[in-house]
């Protein structure tokens, strides 16, 4: 109940900024709820939810960080680095909130694998 509109707060920091001033990155908009079709459904997810074949599919449930996760993981470059120009921006609480660490350095790996193993791992991931 107010009769004036409060300052954001963002990263336990009061701003001088209102909401609708704050441009926030495409990946702070996500769902935690999915609707996986049979045909991205892995093995494993078919057999844990047998009822697809008649669905044509499941709901996959995510919790909050993984779903923030996935989102910034699927994010461009720019977006990514985007979140680091909010007001007030501070790694750790970011990390705290979303589970996600943005002041790690990327590393580039090349790997060689076989079909079988490169199968695996989609397993995994899936």
């Amino acid at each position: 109940m107010n009769t004036l509109t409060p300052k954001v707060v963002m990263f336990n920091k009061i701003t001088n900024l209102d909401f609708e001033d704050i441009e926030f990155p495409s990946f702070f908009y996500f769902k935690t709820i999915l609707w996986i079709t049979e045909d991205d459904m892995t093995k494993k997810e078919k057999d844990s939810y047998p009822s697809y074949a008649t669905t044509g599919g499941y709901l996959k449930c995510m919790d909050y960080k993984q779903s923030f996760i996935e989102s910034y993981k699927n994010s461009s470059d720019e977006d990514r680095e985007s979140v680091k120009n909010l007001p007030n921006f501070d790694a750790e609480i970011f990390f705290e909130i979303s589970g996600i660490r943005v002041d790690e350095e990327k590393k580039k790996v090349t790997l060689e694998l076989t079909d079988e193993q490169l199968e695996q791992i989609k397993e995994i991931i899936n």
